[in-house]
């Protein structure tokens, strides 16, 4: 195989090989521009020279890493950046672990999981995080990075996200980057009579969005029941495919049945919407996400 392929590329990517790793990987600029920082190359210059690189290659289907690396070399030697040469040249060792490093100072090692989670809660096929998720991962090891912070982190997946998938796709990921740094507990409402899976989905969701507060109106109910008595409140003691027969309705023979249980279904959900809303209130005060289901 020869360093480098070029044919009609059409919407394709340029794919980089490292043979010495038996890698195969999409080119990522954000990678590039990461690796020219580490050496000493301010950012304007790092994205203008990766950009370039990018264009070069643009219509190239196959180049193997040693290319694009001397071509890089290449284009600092002619853009008169010696003082970043040398720590570019320097042989890259893969690193046993890559840190990432949070806002408020915490580091922990790089998760494959949370990644690909983190991606689709923004919307994402599961397929197409994971392999996201892979691409990044891989690109990060093979250009010797060790440690990056969740903005530079997050910089890399939009860049990625926008260059291997599709704008609407790396604008959705902003928006819920925005979101998650606002600060505004996220509130859920999963709706739906007895036997639809609404216990399943919130903790589907939960898992997805790493929700850790899941409040079921089932237990709301019951706390609702032992404080008031049936002769109270007779709606509130029954299921709530049976409370129409607890509605002072008097010619019930005369009524539709499917709306008879609309009727009471309702009547009981709406007893419910205040401790309902009671919850969402203590939620937002304590900026805490929650499901309720």
């Amino acid at each position: 195989m020869g360093a480098v392929q070029t044919v009609d590329r059409g919407n394709l990517k340029t794919i980089v090989i490292n043979e010495r790793e038996s890698t195969r990987v999409p080119f990522l600029r954000g990678i590039l521009i990461r690796s020219l920082l580490d050496s000493g190359l301010p950012f304007e210059d790092a994205l203008g020279l990766a950009t370039q690189v990018r264009d070069e290659f643009g219509d190239t289907a196959e180049v193997s890493s040693d290319t694009v690396r001397e071509r890089v070399i290449e284009l600092l030697e002619q853009q008169g950046f010696p003082d970043v040469l040398e720590p570019y040249r320097m042989p890259v060792a893969a690193p046993a672990r890559i840190q990432v490093t949070s806002q408020s100072g915490a580091t922990t090692a790089f998760s494959r999981g949370k990644h690909e989670r983190y991606l689709q809660a923004s919307g994402m096929k599961a397929e197409k995080a994971e392999q996201t998720t892979a691409v990044i991962y891989d690109q990060l090891l093979a250009s010797g990075i060790s440690s990056l912070n969740t903005c530079e982190l997050g910089y890399l997946t939009w860049l990625c996200l926008l260059e291997e998938v599709s704008k609407k796709t790396a604008r959705r990921y902003l928006i819920w980057s925005a979101f998650q740094r606002s600060g505004r507990p996220l509130l859920l409402s999963i709706c739906g009579t007895v036997g639809t899976g609404k216990s399943t989905i919130a903790t589907e969701i939960a898992h997805l969005l790493d929700i850790v507060r899941i409040q079921s109106t089932d237990m709301l109910r019951e706390a609702m029941r032992m404080m008031m008595p049936a002769r109270l409140l007779p709606v509130l003691h029954t299921s709530s495919f049976d409370a129409w027969k607890a509605l002072p309705i008097q010619d019930i023979e005369h009524r539709d049945r499917d709306q008879l249980v609309a009727d009471g279904y309702k009547s009981q959900a709406d007893l419910l919407a205040v401790p309902c809303d009671a919850v969402f209130q203590r939620a937002i005060e304590e900026s805490v996400p929650i499901i309720l289901e």
